[in-house]
């Protein structure tokens, strides 16, 4: 009973277009974090800033234990 209510959170299989738009979004995230790791800039702040300014990612606040607060 202790999976009960959890197959949202099992990793399922990944289709190849899915594949293909992790490896996209990958592929925008790699110059950016390459380009902070050299300047050795690579802490948190740091790395959400240049994820939501440059590439236009959205940052969520969630409570302790991972969930998004109500709104």
């Amino acid at each position: 009973m202790l999976n009960e209510n959890n197959a949202h959170r099992r990793p399922g299989e990944m289709s190849a277009a899915d594949e293909e738009a992790a490896r996209a979004e990958a592929g925008r995230m790699e110059p950016v974090l390459k380009r902070l790791w050299k300047g050795g800039t690579w802490d948190p702040d740091s790395v959400r800033a240049a994820l939501t300014r440059e590439l236009g990612y959205e940052a969520r606040k969630t409570t302790r234990k991972g969930k998004l607060p109500r709104r």
